[in-house]
């Protein structure tokens, strides 16, 4: 892949993000420069910034970056606000605004921000409690009005609206129409919301459900073909998923995904049990309705075997289906070749956009980030879109 090449794939999965990055960064430094130069030559605080030796011009300057960061560190916590502005941004105008999914993220960001300045704040001689005041054309001295609550007014009031919603929808009831019995232990509710929000366990249990908000997964129907990545726990929001694909299919909906590969990396092989159910049913619909190839399914254990489960496998190697999980594919041991499967999915769909989504370890992730990245390959119109779902 040439330079070229390369660059436009970084394009595709870094630079928007990094564009707001730089984008907040500099709003900031403009506010401060731009405040340092009043105080640094506003004639009613020269005497002032002389007596401080420059002291107050910088101290009071960076109140400016401090205001902005504080209204944009509630913004980023306004779940409701930000999963809407989501699904119409994505949608409908360029999926470069997928960044949004790391709001949290940025929250913590704006805090780092707020220490940041208010360190440069402290560290300098400046006036608190409106004990800074500049020289009047009267010649008496007045301290300069009060502006920082104009920066945080209107996010408040939009949190304030946040905080109303979530209330109202704790308010309501979803039914719970099914609830099934995982082995290790594990459960399966399954609810049909028709107008709220409260969902009861048991007569003595009451448990609060808020959503849904917009996650990654949401965009993985704007994809020809989407490629599913849970590891551990991890797998949990790719149940949903995956049965919401196969609904649709099973509806005759119309739908752009034309491919599915899921791939689950499990530790321990104890944990197949409560998703091999799903799977299995899968398996068994596709086949019957004549879409085995629909979704591709590659399980992999990373655990060490013992001596019984390897000469278990040897032994049952030419069966039908797997040992292990039971499903019709079988079960690959140790941890996926990503070079190996990048380079299957960009020869098998060259000139298609594929999602990649994933939800496990920051460790995976950087190397499926970085997988997206390399086989970007602009020559032959296929991108690999990379869409981390955040618990």
């Amino acid at each position: 892949m040439g330079v070229r090449s390369r660059a436009i794939s970084y394009l595709v999965n870094e630079v928007p993000m990094y564009l707001f990055v730089f984008a907040f960064i500099g709003v900031q430094i403009y506010l401060w420069v731009e405040d340092y130069i009043f105080w640094h030559t506003a004639p009613q605080y020269v005497l002032l910034e002389r007596e401080t030796c420059g002291a107050l011009s910088i101290a009071r300057s960076s109140s400016s970056p401090i205001r902005f960061a504080s209204a944009l560190i509630i913004v980023a916590v306004c779940r409701n606000f930000i999963s809407l502005t989501r699904f119409y941004l994505v949608t409908y105008v360029s999926r470069i605004f997928r960044f949004l999914d790391k709001s949290l993220v940025f929250h913590r960001t704006c805090a780092w921000s707020i220490l940041f300045w208010t360190v440069v704040h402290s560290l300098v001689t400046h006036g608190t409690g409106r004990l800074v005041q500049g020289q009047t054309p009267n010649g008496t001295f007045a301290a300069p009005p009060a502006v920082a609550w104009q920066w945080v007014l209107g996010p408040v009031l939009l949190y304030t609206i946040e905080r109303m919603v979530r209330f109202y929808r704790a308010s309501l009831k979803v039914t719970i129409v099914k609830v099934v019995q995982h082995s290790a232990k594990t459960f399966e509710l399954q609810m049909r919301r028709e107008d709220g929000s409260v969902v009861a366990v048991n007569p003595n249990t009451v448990m609060k459900v808020d959503g849904p908000f917009g996650t990654a997964s949401e965009d993985a129907f704007d994809y020809e073909v989407a490629v599913f990545v849970g590891a551990g726990i991890g797998v949990t929001p790719f149940a949903s998923l995956l049965k919401s694909v196969w609904y649709q299919q099973m509806q005759g909906i119309n739908l752009k995904m034309k491919k599915v590969y899921f791939y689950w990396l499990v530790r321990e092989k104890e944990s197949f049990t409560w998703f091999s159910d799903l799977l299995d049913a899968l398996e068994d619909q596709m086949s019957e309705f004549g879409r085995s190839g629909f979704i591709e399914t590659k399980v992999f254990l990373t655990e060490r075997l013992g001596e019984d489960d390897v000469q278990h496998i040897a032994v049952t190697a030419q069966e039908q289906g797997d040992t292990i999980t039971g499903l019709k594919s079988k079960t690959f041991f140790g941890r996926p070749n990503w070079e190996r499967e990048f380079t299957h999915m960009l020869q098998n769909h060259s000139g298609t956009d594929v999602g990649v989504f994933f939800c496990g370890p920051k460790a995976i992730s950087s190397k499926l980030h970085t997988a997206c990245n390399k086989y970007t390959d602009e020559a032959t119109s296929t991108r690999f879109w990379y869409n981390k779902e955040n618990f």
